[in-house]
């Protein structure tokens, strides 16, 4: 359920996504009280594998990641969601379980949307079924996009690769000036990435930014210069 003053903000988050574009102000009214709110601090679960069938889960501040481990206890990162993006629906569709957990690298709200809740929205409206195709089919061609990252060997390749499926599902244009990815990543996080150590990640990020293919800004997120785009 939604609390005080903060209602009007979640409100706003919602209304301000594609997915819930096409509902009045009114049905997204009726909507807001079959939503749970959850808050988590950084570095909590907010999605356990076990859970995944249950809800879809909606970001409204703040940011999480969706990660694997390998039987060593390595942890992969498979994604980053920021405030207005979600997660989940794919096991609400089939109903299984994602081999996926999910945390939050910032404090962070995220709401929670039923089965019956996401069914309804689904049967009621196609439009918002139309846009979940939409985001479904991206999130397919970055899996596909993924694989064919991983199957280059070189370090470079892979990394320019990554980079360039950020800067389509992540970025700020600066016109004549390149793209800055709107996320924050160390080089672990990237090295965990593209399958490389932190070491080689470094590396070819300290080359590429001496031949002035990237940027790293003052508040660590990357910019992308034309010469990496005019050079791929």
């Amino acid at each position: 359920m939604f609390m005080g003053n903060d209602s009007k903000i979640y409100f706003e988050v919602l209304s301000k996504l594609s997915l819930f574009s096409s509902l009045t102000e009114g049905e997204l009214g009726q909507l807001m009280p079959k939503i749970k709110i959850q808050h988590k601090k950084k570095g909590e679960v907010v999605l356990r594998q076990e859970d995944s069938n249950n809800f879809m889960y909606i970001v409204l501040a703040g940011a999480v990641k969706v990660t694997q481990f390998t039987e060593d206890g390595k942890e992969i990162l498979l994604a980053n969601r920021e405030a207005g993006e979600y997660f989940g629906e794919m096991s609400l569709i089939d109903g299984n379980t994602a081999y996926a957990e999910v945390s939050a690298t910032k404090d962070s709200v995220v709401a929670l949307i039923g089965k019956r809740t996401f069914d309804f929205l689904l049967d009621s409206n196609p439009k918002i079924s139309r846009k979940l195709l939409e985001e479904l089919t991206s999130r397919l061609r970055a899996s596909i996009d993924a694989i064919h990252m991983f199957s280059h060997d070189k370090i470079a390749q892979r990394l320019k690769l990554f980079f360039k499926q950020l800067a389509q599902e992540h970025c700020h244009e600066r016109e004549g000036t390149g793209v800055t990815l709107n996320l924050e990543l160390t080089k672990t996080e990237i090295a965990n990435r593209i399958g490389f150590s932190r070491q080689n990640v470094s590396e070819i990020m300290s080359h590429l930014e001496s031949e002035q293919y990237l940027l790293t800004l003052p508040d660590k997120k990357i910019h992308l210069t034309p010469k990496f785009f005019d050079n791929f």
